[in-house]
């Protein structure tokens, strides 16, 4: 088990050694990050000879918390520097169901257009966009208002970004199906279950938008229906 003065020591030099990394240096380097590449390195073959996806993502969850102090350090102190270690540990931490982690690591790789490791075969803000709607579509957080608030904080961040519509479109798709859940209006409609009923249709439309096949026809056309009937009976 690490010590607390050991995981101060790496947050502290992960820190010293982003700040001592020139802005714009292909590859980040030094003593701190060498040993957690080294370590990345090894946690990457123990995942690869798991064969089952659920029990490699249980691992994740294991390993990546061992990161979160090198973390740290390179988020107060780093100047941008290419970083495999970081990079891969936010696409991890996705898997692992640690959203927040993941986004707070995706702000700091995108401001400093860090890259994926070229295994991941994508740009960040696709993969981002991607992992976290798929994440989410398959039920990896329950409460819908958190669910909404995750997919709508990865399209904020990756706003500005050109990304597949595709892509995108599973985003809002996650986040109508949340705000559908918010909507439910029990006995009777009240003004809050009908702006989330709203606001559902409003993103399952861009979902649509963004891609016609992507399977939300069915939550339009009863939105649309439960909307019109609610204006035609107020109250």
């Amino acid at each position: 088990m690490v010590s607390p003065a050991q995981r101060h020591r790496e947050r502290e030099l992960a820190r010293a050694r982003g700040a001592a990394t020139e802005a714009g240096q292909v590859v980040a380097s030094g003593a701190i990050y060498d040993l957690f590449l080294a370590k990345l390195i090894t946690d990457m073959r123990r995942l690869k000879d798991i064969q089952s996806t659920e029990r490699k993502i249980e691992a994740k969850a294991t390993l990546v918390p061992e990161y979160d102090d090198y973390i740290d350090g390179v988020l107060l102190g780093g100047s941008g520097a290419q970083d495999e270690v970081l990079s891969t540990l936010c696409i991890w931490n996705i898997d692992a169901g640690r959203f927040a982690r993941a986004l707070e690591i995706g702000a700091y790789l995108l401001a400093h257009g860090i890259k994926l490791p070229q295994r991941y075969k994508r740009d960040l803000h696709t993969a981002l966009i991607d992992e976290v709607a798929d994440a989410l579509l398959i039920g990896k957080v329950e409460d819908p208002k958190t669910v909404f608030e995750i997919a709508d904080a990865t399209d904020r961040l990756t706003q500005k970004f050109d990304a597949p519509d595709q892509a995108r479109a599973k985003l809002f798709k996650v986040m109508g199906a949340a705000l559908l859940s918010l909507s439910c209006p029990g006995v009777t409609e009240t003004e809050t279950t009908l702006l989330y009923a709203q606001r559902a249709l409003e993103a399952f439309e861009r979902a649509m938008q963004l891609f016609p096949k992507i399977g939300v026809k069915k939550e339009i056309e009863g939105l649309q229906r439960r909307l019109k009937n609610h204006a035609g009976n107020p109250g």
